[in-house]
């Protein structure tokens, strides 16, 4: 989780935050991280409460989601974090669940294998949380 944080602390860009909704559109917003231990605090997109995923049993259902900073120059790394969101109000509490360093395969002249078929260092693993 620190190899995570720290390569986060790196990038100067503004991250995305990327959803789903319950009807399968997608949605990016650009988002103000913060950590909270190991979680990431973001404001929730405008239109998250209206998804119908909330029923009285479970009013803050927990919806996958991912944070993308986008690379700090052609040919770099993005770092792409996922998590599972659940909400208190109008901000979001993100567990992750994985992250990974990612460009585009032959980027470089270098490759790391790491059988995604792209140029890819995995950070955080769902067996590393």
């Amino acid at each position: 989780m620190q190899r995570v944080r720290a390569e986060a602390a790196r990038y100067v860009a503004t991250p995305f935050l990327i959803t789903v909704d319950p009807g399968g559109t997608p949605h990016c917003s650009l988002v103000v991280i913060q950590w909270s231990g190991d979680q990431l605090i973001v404001p929730a997109p405008q239109r998250w409460s209206e998804y119908p995923c909330a029923t009285q049993e479970k009013p803050n259902p927990v919806r996958s989601v991912s944070v993308l900073y986008p690379p700090a120059s052609p040919g770099g790394y993005a770092l792409v974090i996922d998590g599972t969101a659940a909400s208190v109000g109008r901000t979001l509490t993100v567990s992750l669940t994985g992250a990974v360093l990612h460009r585009r395969h032959g980027a470089t002249d270098t490759f790391s294998a790491a059988g995604c078929g792209e140029d890819c260092i995995q950070l955080l693993r769902p067996a590393d949380r």
